[in-house]
């Protein structure tokens, strides 16, 4: 936790482009909402052609939805939004009309990470102190 899951048209995105923006898309969420690197996970699903629509008309829509620990300000969520799709839209050339980005809480007690229930929003050096050896953690 967070999953940032990237869903686009087959073809759309190579090898290289991905790497870039699931780089990317971690550096801006610890920049903006912290946490550790380690439980950043980015994922890239594909569709075939002609099996994404937009307004009802068959088109080439790029999805990103992250799911991240609730109790971030709403100005930190709107900056992260901001960042990942100007970093999309830079490295995949998408047109902006074609992108969605969204981004969802997730209360920290309904999310776990290597069989842990995850910390509320303060009380990460806690947890870290007791769960990162137990999952070879460090800040």
């Amino acid at each position: 936790m967070p999953l940032y899951q990237i869903v686009n048209q087959e073809g759309l995105l190579s090898d290289t482009q991905r790497a870039e923006i699931a780089a990317g898309v971690t550096d801006i969420h610890l920049d903006l909402a912290g946490g550790l690197r380690q439980f950043v996970n980015v994922v890239f699903q594909e569709y075939r052609t002609g099996l994404g629509f937009n307004a009802g008309i068959i088109g080439a829509p790029m999805v990103i939805a992250g799911n991240i620990r609730a109790g971030r300000e709403q100005a930190v969520k709107t900056a992260m939004m901001e960042a990942i799709s100007a970093l999309v839209i830079r490295v995949s050339n998408i047109s902006p009309k074609d992108l969605t980005v969204s981004i969802a809480d997730v209360k920290a007690s309904n999310a776990m990470e290597g069989g842990h229930v995850l910390p509320e929003p303060g009380e990460e050096a806690a947890w870290l102190a007791k769960v990162g050896p137990l999952l070879g953690l460090t800040k």
